[in-house]
């Protein structure tokens, strides 16, 4: 089976004549966009008019703009599709303005609930069209909102491909070699507890060699985030991400409360843990992601395969179908090796009808747990596909939602056949997710609190 995917699906190449024709018209779609913006017509033709024009633009862009980045997450000295990311994300400044400029519009309109109710084409977008009006209230000085955005090219988004070129080429030196960080990461599963611990260590090492340039890249990175919230007329980060995620700070801290009351049973699950692995003083951080048990069960890439597309076809035949075209239409790019993005995720294309997934597979159960996971971001996207492109903009308190379902699933299915060793294996590795979702998730939190209030003060 193929273990790389196929992007000649976008265009065949940086030389492809396609290439050059979208990236030529993405060049004039801006102008065009705010011309039909500035015309002289009642608002409701002009509405349908302007959903029409930002849903054909959206799709050229995204089809340009996937292609450079999912070919720099698999290659990250891939000199040609950074060069051509640079030039797209020029452009996406263009789109922004736009974007902006619509909000504007939206937010003008006085008549809007009664336009959308008596307009089929308006009604179908009307939960976007009012989303907009909310935003069309913290959209940047319409004078400066070009130069900020170009600015944020040299400043945040600079900053943001720096990290990926640093995490993307780090090498990690373990017994005399160079191994890619994807694949050292991946150790921490290994059986072997002397392995996970070398590897845990090599990779602390390791950053060293970047951990300067990746302290400017979070500083940068942060800096801008707060002089972009204060420019929007937000009182502060949580705010505007609350705002982001239609999420009001009462449920957040509902949510946070609840972890918080949870914490001592992860704490037991932990030291419970650290007794089973043989530590004293609790649970060391290079062993929180060791396999338990005694089943040393592995996978190859084709059993992963069958075991997930097998396990949904009994629940969700048409999911399980989708799932077998994602691997037979070469979707996934599934082996570390060096120069690709550590972890795993799922990038959809909605005007292509399709998705494509990135992960590190080493063969463990929780490897095929994660690709079950990132293709129910997959199959999310799929049932998207029968609404407008404006009405399928999810947030992250939703977007885990099928993910999460799939995960579930399949562990619970392959428990009804597993032995007592490979069930404890499973058992225990849903509260290893448990925990990480949980208190690394309010860790994080933690973290991000903290940082943006240093980076206030400090440059």
């Amino acid at each position: 089976m193929e273990t790389t995917w196929d992007l000649s699906v976008f265009y065949k190449g940086f030389d492809d004549p396609a290439f050059a024709a979208d990236m030529e018209k993405l060049g004039t779609m801006s102008a065009a966009g705010l011309e039909l913006l500035k015309a002289e017509e009642d608002a409701e033709p002009k509405l349908v008019r302007m959903i029409r024009h930002l849903e054909a633009y959206h799709g050229t862009l995204m089809r340009a703009y996937m292609f450079c980045e999912l070919s720099m997450s698999v290659n990250a000295e891939d000199r040609q599709a950074f060069q051509n990311l640079e030039h797209v994300s020029t452009l996406i400044v263009d789109y922004e303005v736009f974007s902006s400029a619509c909000k504007r519009f939206v937010g003008s309109v006085d008549n809007l609930e009664a336009l959308i109710e008596n307009n089929p084409d308006l009604k179908k977008n009307g939960f976007a069209l009012l989303e907009f009006r909310e935003e069309a209230k913290h959209m940047l000085d319409e004078s400066i909102e070009r130069w900020m955005l170009r600015m944020s090219l040299s400043g945040g988004d600079s900053f943001s491909k720096l990290r990926d070129q640093l995490v993307g080429t780090l090498t990690v030196e373990m017994d005399g070699e160079s191994h890619p960080l994807p694949a050292v990461r991946g150790m921490a599963f290994d059986p072997d507890p002397a392995v996970r611990k070398k590897a845990y260590e090599a990779e602390l090492e390791s950053y060293k060699k970047i951990a300067l340039p990746m302290a400017f890249c979070l500083g940068g990175i942060k800096g801008e985030a707060l002089t972009m919230c204060e420019a929007r007329n937000y009182p502060d980060i949580l705010t505007q991400q609350l705002a982001e995620a239609r999420m009001d700070r009462e449920t957040l801290d509902a949510m946070w409360a609840a972890c918080r009351e949870a914490f001592p049973d992860f704490q037991r699950y932990l030291k419970a843990k650290a007794k089973l692995l043989g530590h004293k003083n609790g649970l060391p951080f290079y062993d929180l992601l060791a396999p338990v048990g005694k089943s040393t069960k592995k996978y190859t890439i084709e059993e992963a395969r069958d075991l997930v597309v097998d396990t949904f076809s009994k629940a969700h035949p048409k999911m399980a179908k989708f799932m077998a075209h994602a691997f037979e239409n070469r979707w996934l790019d599934l082996l570390p090796r060096q120069g690709k993005a550590g972890g795993a995720f799922c990038a959809s294309n909605y005007e292509l009808k399709l998705s494509r997934i990135l992960s590190n597979f080493m063969g463990s159960f929780s490897d095929v747990s994660t690709l079950a996971h990132e293709l129910g971001h997959a199959w999310h996207n799929e049932c998207n596909r029968e609404y407008p492109l404006l009405m399928t903009e999810y947030t992250m308190p939703l977007a885990e939602t099928a993910s999460t379902f799939n995960e579930t699933l399949l562990a619970q299915t392959v428990l009804r056949s597993a032995d007592d060793e490979f069930a404890f294996s499973i058992l225990e590795g849903s509260l290893l997710e448990a925990t990480q979702c949980v208190v690394d998730i309010y860790s994080r939190f933690l973290f991000e609190t903290d940082v943006f209030e240093a980076r206030k003060t400090h440059t």
